[in-house]
């Protein structure tokens, strides 16, 4: 069982994927909120419209005749369907921005309608939700929602103990093993969760899995504690304490103990106390999981290819026997707050926060807090807010949670600009609901150097306090909205074809945070409707609120932020007053309106596109090689490789990859780490096709474009998920599937190598050595493979001193000597037409003048170890706290079947002496590295 307690900063970024050159969310964070946390885009201009996506069962006579109802002096009619209010802006009769607004405070937000919610008569609430994809498949999730928060003083680690005896116990649970079903359960501060993710029917008998399923997650709340399991499971969490305490968690738990340092949770964290957790009798555990494992206090969840009547037959036979209980009593040393949050949400942990506003500059003294450890590589400040969830129920709730989106957006972008210059690493803004602390939390998560920490602060001060008076401009705007329809739109069209796994994770936090959970086209027809007539004032008013803790910081009566955060490594100059200091020097000065980059509808004009396919005449043809499995091979004259599939699982959605077999094997014959820094330089540049980078990254984020390049011991990639139809309306855009063979054009053709590029890049790699050296886990493996591998530096971190003497000159000669039209194969595979794709990659790849790698292109050799070496290796990483792993390795062959020798692994033909069998098992246990080939 899993029970890292997450912290703000891991939850920041993995919530909060806004960043790189405009990365929409994942798909299953694009859910969350509403899809009000998508990515930003381009835009038209805001005006009162809706349409796009098919609507289903609209009853037209009788939605006018409801808005025209509506449409009466406010009072007279108390409530108005959703798609009532859209029929009417639809076919005109709503008019102005005005009776727009009127009425959409009148909806109340329609239920997803196969969704199916109810209670057992013991108060064991389930939700039912039939889904396709993937299909012939189920998930189980048993939400009980007691967890660290509702431990006793005496009690720390124990919810995550019965998490551990509860399930890894269950005799029923064993029952799905062999079933290509898997299982596993969390622990966090407010709930804790068991799931079985099962096919519908057993592969080998066809009988449905359902009931087998359930009967394991109803074993749960009947655990037996038998002694032997409760030791069994308490020496594997003692482990895990051991393991999971890395630098990471350390700073995450201090992150969170500033946070509510009010409250209970700094003081409850799902791992719990080592010396409790060796104590607890088999007596106290069982108690623990009486007092809690009470069928009125769960939740269930199915949701899959099931049906539904079936499904809640089967919970009530499975879950009717329990009997209802009383909640426990905690005893007053406890100094359980009550009120607390839990006593009106039970999804909820048992606690009560000080909300911003409570605290006052002029009133109150900042809780700031300093964490500093010889682990730590860089600097960082984290301000935090905590609000209220507001319960989005009816649209006027959903069109404040989307302005509050859009405002983060847009400052994120403007900060993503500082991200790409010194001293500021990383810095993220994020806005989220987080029900694990019954809270939502304004975020502001900043990684700047060491030597130059305030002037990070600073920068990021100013621009809060630029958003705050000065707002974000009609352009800023336009983009929003349009990427939020279009990202909208994508999902609506995708329908039920979401994963059971996103689909769950949506509902869950909607029930948590008791959201109205809609289906994704209801929310695409929501969004359409509080977006339609959105003007920039309303927007700056909300950007104004969001933004003043940090903005104003200092001020006399302003509100203070609910914890200040800086942790450091060990001897860096920083005090708590010196970071009030910092912050209220930077809120100060003056601050002046944005200035606009002017972003280009295309990075190649047509024009230019016609001009470069008439003196080129591309073609395409079949590839010698057939592709299988529905992808098709194909050719171009100028030797670049192209495959494509087509597939529907992301509605308008594709996945580019153009694979350039080299990596860091190939930098024999270059400086050390050219080929790593090399791409990394590409990843931080932008500029090419006579745009800036600024230009660039504008243009993917108009366009929903995610862009990363990566370096690894066999090839360079570069990688690109985008929508492949058009993101906005206006005529000279182009689809976001044009506009990636445009950038993927720039990069080989006309990419501008940059010096400051390079020096975001080289800081990059320094702070990865020094954060290999200092990591328990990761030293471990550098050692290990540093002994496999013969000490070759290409399968290593690369020292600081190797990279700080890398050029422009010597990364631009390694990458662009493999970047060459003969040794690039570029793959498709999405949601769009391939007649479309065809004359995209002819006109934008097949432009590309050819050009060759040359030399041997003979695999790369992995190195063996060294005459003598030592087969057993040791190393020592300091750290205050004593922890251990250990690590086994052995050759092995490498992904393409090849074994050190240079015989493939498992011959294809028929079976000859020797067994392949036994060649590979002799290979692996006869120690060593690999050699041509040979994989680690």
């Amino acid at each position: 069982g899993r029970s890292l307690p997450g912290g703000r900063a891991a939850a920041a970024t993995h919530r909060n994927d806004l960043a790189f050159s405009g990365l929409p969310l994942p798909l299953s964070a694009r859910l969350v909120h509403h899809q009000g946390a998508a990515a930003v885009g381009r835009s038209q201009p805001a005006r009162l419209r809706i349409g796009g996506v098919e609507r289903r069962g609209r009853a037209r006579l009788q939605g006018a005749r409801d808005v025209r109802a509506a449409m009466q002096p406010l009072g007279q009619k108390d409530s108005l369907p959703m798609e009532a209010v859209a029929e009417g802006l639809q076919t005109g009769q709503i008019q102005d921005a005005e009776t727009l607004s009127q009425l959409i405070n009148k909806v109340t937000l329609p239920k997803h309608p196969r969704a199916r919610f109810g209670e057992l008569p013991n108060g064991l609430a389930y939700c039912i939700l039939p889904n396709a994809a993937p299909a012939g498949r189920f998930e189980c999730h048993l939400e009980v929602c007691a967890g660290s928060a509702d431990e006793l003083v005496s009690q720390q680690g124990m919810a995550h103990m019965c998490e551990h005896v509860s399930y890894m116990g269950s005799k029923k649970r064993e029952r799905l093993f062999g079933t290509s079903s898997q299982t596993n359960a969390q622990t966090d501060f407010h709930h804790t969760v068991y799931w079985a993710s099962c096919p519908t029917y057993r592969p080998s008998s066809g009988v449905p899995m359902l009931p087998l399923a359930l009967d394991a997650l109803c074993d749960v709340m009947e655990a037996k504690f038998e002694p032997s399991r409760v030791e069994k499971e308490r020496s594997a969490i003692l482990s895990e304490a051991a393991m999971v305490n890395t630098i990471d968690y350390r700073v995450e738990v201090q992150l969170l103990s500033a946070l509510h340092e009010e409250n209970r949770l700094k003081k409850r964290f799902p791992i719990g106390k080592v010396e409790q957790i060796k104590s607890w009798s088999n007596q106290e555990v069982k108690a623990y999981h009486a007092a809690h494992y009470r069928p009125n206090n769960a939740h269930l969840y199915v949701i899959g290819d099931i049906d539904t009547d079936e499904a809640e037959v089967l919970i009530q036979k499975t879950f009717s026997h329990l009997e209802s209980r009383d909640p426990p009593v905690y005893p007053p040393e406890e100094e359980m707050v009550i009120p607390n949050l839990k006593n009106d949400n039970r999804f909820l942990p048992p606690v009560s926060h000080e909300w911003l506003g409570t605290r006052s500059h002029g009133t109150d003294k900042p809780r700031v807090h300093i964490f500093q450890h010889e682990l730590m590589q860089s600097f960082s400040a984290h301000i935090f807010a905590k609000v209220p969830v507001e319960p989005i129920r009816t649209l006027a709730d959903y069109r404040e949670a989307m302005i509050r989106r859009i405002v983060v957006v847009a400052l994120q972008i403007r900060l993503n600009v500082h991200a790409r210059g010194k001293p500021i690493v990383m810095v993220e803004f994020s806005h989220l609901d987080s029900p694990r602390e019954g809270c939502a939390v304004c975020a502001l998560d900043l990684v700047v150097e060491s030597d130059d920490w305030q002037n990070g602060l600073s920068i990021a001060v100013r621009e809060f306090k630029r958003m705050t008076e000065h707002g974000i401009s009609q352009m800023e705007l336009q983009r929003c909205l349009s990427a939020l329809l279009s990202d909208s739109e994508q999902l609506a069209a995708q329908g039920d074809r979401m994963t059971n796994q996103d689909q769950l994770q949506y509902l869950m936090e909607n029930v948590a945070c008791d959201h109205t959970f809609m289906d994704a086209m209801q929310t695409h027809q929501a969004t359409q409707l509080v977006t339609a007539g959105l003007t920039v004032e309303e927007v700056n008013g909300v950007a104004a609120e969001l933004c003043r803790h940090i903005a104003y910081f200092g001020k006399e009566g302003e509100p203070m932020p609910s914890s200040v955060v800086a942790c450091a490594p060990s001897g860096v100059d920083v005090t708590a007053d010196a970071v009030v200091r910092a912050l209220e020097d930077a809120a100060a000065q003056d601050v002046a309106a944005s200035e606009e980059t002017v972003v280009p509808p295309t990075l190649v004009p047509a024009d230019k596109l016609a001009s470069m396919v008439a003196e080129r005449k591309p073609s395409l043809s079949d590839a010698d090689d057939t592709g299988g499995m529905g992808v098709v091979c194909k050719k171009l004259d100028n030797g670049v490789k192209v495959n494509y599939r087509t597939c529907q699982s992301e509605s308008q959605r594709a996945h580019l990859r153009v694979t350039v077999p080299c990596g860091r094997a190939a930098e024999k014959g270059f400086a050390e780490g050219s080929m790593a820094v090399g791409a990394r330089a590409m990843q931080d540049g932008g500029a090419m096709l006579g745009w800036t980078r600024e230009q660039v990254e504008l243009f993917c984020v108009d366009h929903l474009v995610v862009a990363e390049i990566a370096c690894n011991e066999e090839f360079l990639f570069l990688e690109f998920v985008f929508p492949t139809n058009k993101v906005s309306n206006e005529p000279d855009d182009v689809s976001g599937m044009e506009g990636v063979f445009q950038v993927v054009h720039g990069l080989i053709a006309d990419f501008k190598w940059e010096e400051d590029a390079l020096e975001r890049a080289k800081q990059a790699f320094v702070q990865t050595h020094e954060q290999v050296s200092k990591s328990l886990e990761a030293a471990a493996a550098e050692h290990l493979l540093d002994g496999m591998c013969g000490g070759d530096a290409r399968y290593l971190s690369i020292p600081g001193e190797k990279v700080e003497a890398l050029t422009l000159d010597q990364v631009r000669s390694a990458v662009t000597s493999r970047l060459t039209t003969d040794n690039i194969e570029l793959s498709v595979s999405g949601d769009f037409d391939p007649s479309e794709l065809e004359r995209l990659v002819t006109s934008y790849i097949g432009t590309i003048p050819a050009t060759s790698r040359g030399g041997d292109r003979a695999p790369e050799s992995i190195p063996g170890p060294l005459p003598g070496a030592v087969r057993d290796l040791f190393l020592r990483v300091p750290d205050s706290d004593e922890r251990a792993v250990a690590y086994v390795a052995g050759t092995a062959p490498n992904r393409w079947g090849f074994l050190a020798s240079g015989e493939q692994a498992l011959d294809t033909q028929p079976l000859k002496a020797p067994n392949p069998a036994k060649r590979l098992l002799a290979e692996f246990s006869g120690g060593g590295g690999g050699g041509r080939g040979g994989g680690r």
